[in-house]
């Protein structure tokens, strides 16, 4: 989940590890079933109008750029941002760069 950066933060990979620790197995259960019953709405993203923001760390290897990418070209009114220095967890590894992303979209909307 965490860049190759990322792992050389101690605290936040013993924040994440105690997050993970104390997180209730029945509910990270059902998340889990949750995710791998979703269904594919892609066709869907072109019928949105309202601006969105498609947010990716740039070493993300769960959900990589290029997928990124895709959904942001998939929607009308997005906007893609790159977050440097992140994997998936990009609020986390980055949250100077995550939160500035989140404040110039705002501004726009």
């Amino acid at each position: 989940m965490l860049a190759a950066e990322s792992l050389k933060k101690p605290d936040l990979v013993a924040g994440l590890r105690t997050m993970i620790l104390e997180s209730d197995p029945a509910g990270v259960c059902a998340a889990l079933l949750a995710m791998a019953g979703r269904t594919d709405t892609t066709a869907a993203l072109a019928r949105l109008s309202m601006p969105s923001l498609v947010l990716v760390g740039e070493h993300d290897a769960l959900t990589p750029p290029s997928a990124a990418e895709a959904l942001a070209k998939g929607l009308p009114k997005s906007r893609l941002v790159r977050i440097p220095n992140a994997g998936h967890l990009s609020n986390l590894e980055n949250a100077p760069a995550f939160n500035a992303a989140i404040a110039d979209f705002l501004q726009t909307v």
